[in-house]
């Protein structure tokens, strides 16, 4: 048994319920498959089943079968605090959802665990700067345009322009049109472009809604919706340490990188090296690799970044077992001195907070794996 797989059972050895988010790849739809097999399952897709939890919450809850499974829970959301609280074994109720925006309230006040499936189950170990995995260097190109939901798909011929269409299909349809307050399909999926333009940068919710035609709130929410789907993920700007005019919007990520291509259309690793977006897709790639080495433990990373005024950026921060790990990526040349006095502000955070700045690392594209100072590696993304 994997260390994530025991880490699910330790939860529900301790919490009545457990929730998993997954967005639909091929191993996370074996994984809850493997979990689920012979348990009742109960779907609140079924309007049958909704009407009765909501309108006759007590004894629907009473019903219940123990153990279950329970789909869709996000669409009776406010079942989470009475299932969390019933007094019935530890382990009584698992929950699979694919759309956690209206959960997240819910969940975190009744204090019930949310896990985030990882995209596939291959061993990696969480990132420390200084390791080199023990793994043969991949074409980094190719595996940007892919992208790991398109590298798992086991039907025969699969095309990847029809596989992502389907799949933004599927967000479109199932994940945001049924189970959110969007009616406008169209102006969505426009959406979806311009939130790829914007991976790997500083969120602009102005921008962002400008290239759609809606207005900043919306956009705000609409981005939300995606996080829930776990179509894309923020990191959050650190703002506890010293700097002029702190950035203070967080950055944006898709899960699956190949995804974001696909919807910038790009279809081939040329058309990449000749994009315009090569710069932030190659950022996405490289925080996806190390977000999703912890998802594989069962974490879910604290990661987050530092931007100033000043031009001082370090690209991502690891904070994990009580240390800082801060990371530049770049595909360009850098500066040895400049990235150590960058990293070197995180000093008095790491004091404050109880975490330890250690090793710091420049991720980049191509050469070899090096100690360049004391304290400070250089790891190709190709190796990752």
């Amino acid at each position: 048994m994997s260390i994530f797989e025991e880490s699910i059972k330790e939860l529900q050895k301790n919490n009545v319920l457990v929730v998993l988010s997954h967005c639909g790849s091929e191993w996370q739809k074996a994984f809850v498959a493997q979990l689920a097999e012979g348990l009742p399952a109960v779907d609140f897709a079924d309007p049958v089943v909704r009407d009765q939890a909501v309108n006759y919450t007590t004894t629907f809850v009473q019903a219940l079968p123990k153990p279950a499974v329970l789909y869709n829970l996000q669409l009776a959301a406010q079942l989470v605090p009475i299932l969390a609280k019933e007094d019935v074994p530890k382990g009584s109720y698992l929950a699979i959802t694919d759309q956690g925006y209206y959960l997240e309230e819910p969940l975190a006040e009744a204090q019930v665990p949310w896990v985030e499936l990882p995209l596939k189950l291959d061993g990696a170990k969480p990132f420390v700067p200084g390791v080199v995995p023990q793994s043969s260097k991949r074409d980094l190109l190719a595996a940007i345009v892919q992208g790991e939901l398109f590298a798992q798909c086991t039907q025969a011929g699969a095309d990847r322009k029809q596989f992502y269409a389907s799949y933004c299909k599927d967000i479109l349809q199932r994940k945001i049109m049924e189970q959110t307050t969007v009616s406008d399909d169209i102006k969505f999926y426009r959406f979806l472009g311009v939130a790829a333009s914007l991976t790997g940068t500083v969120v602009n919710y102005s921008n962002l809604a400008g290239g759609v035609g809606i207005t900043a709130p919306t956009a705000k929410q609409w981005l939300q919706f995606l996080v829930g789907a776990g179509v894309v993920y923020l990191v959050q700007p650190l703002t506890d340490v010293p700097g002029k005019r702190l950035m203070k919007a967080p950055k944006l990520y898709f899960r699956d990188v190949g995804l974001a291509a696909y919807l910038l259309q790009i279809n081939d690793p040329l058309a990449l090296t000749q994009s315009f977006y090569l710069k932030n897709l190659f950022d996405n790639y490289v925080v996806n690799v190390i977000r999703e080495g912890y998802l594989q433990k069962g974490e879910v990373p604290k990661l987050s970044f530092y931007q100033d005024s000043n031009y001082k950026k370090i690209s991502l921060i690891v904070e994990a077992e009580g240390k800082l790990y801060p990371v530049l990526i770049t595909k360009e040349e850098f500066s040895v001195r400049k990235t150590l006095k960058a990293f070197e502000l995180l000093a008095g955070y790491g004091a404050e907070h109880g975490a330890e700045l250690d090793a710091g690392c420049i991720i980049g594209m191509g050469k070899e794996p090096e100690l360049l100072e004391q304290g400070l590696y250089y790891l190709p993304a190709e190796c990752l």
